[in-house]
């Protein structure tokens, strides 16, 4: 079990190093804690491992809140124009800013996701 787990990439590395993982894949495995989502257009939720959170983009609706699972995604350390249009899209449907100050965090651009089984199978794909 240990041996699977160390197999994930920690939340916490990324946004410490973010131009190290500059548009590589990452694996992680935790929580979703917020989610917002736009039919048709995509979800933006906010992922936590037990060493840090950060935002997901996702061309998908965007999961449910609370949800434990794996995320498959690439990194961004600044966002493109598809996250920025999606950012600026939810802020005005929530009528609120989801982040704050000027700067916008590194961001994860999902690929795939899953629960407990599935993050066996995309770990095993990794190696």
């Amino acid at each position: 079990f240990f041996v699977w787990w160390g197999s994930f990439d920690s939340v916490g590395d990324i946004v410490r190093n973010s131009s190290r993982y500059q548009n590589q894949t990452v694996y992680l495995f935790g929580k979703v804690e917020t989610a917002y989502n736009i039919p048709f257009v995509g979800g933006l939720y906010k992922f936590k491992d037990t060493s840090g959170s950060m935002w997901v983009v996702s061309d998908k609706d965007s999961t449910s809140e609370g949800r434990t699972m794996y995320v498959e995604a690439d990194v961004q350390s600044s966002p493109n124009e598809k996250t920025l249009e999606l950012k600026n899209k939810l802020e005005k449907r929530l009528d609120s800013k989801i982040f704050e100050g000027s700067r916008i965090p590194p961001v994860l651009v999902e690929k795939d996701r899953g629960g407990l089984f599935a993050s066996f199978k995309a770990i095993r794909a990794k190696k």
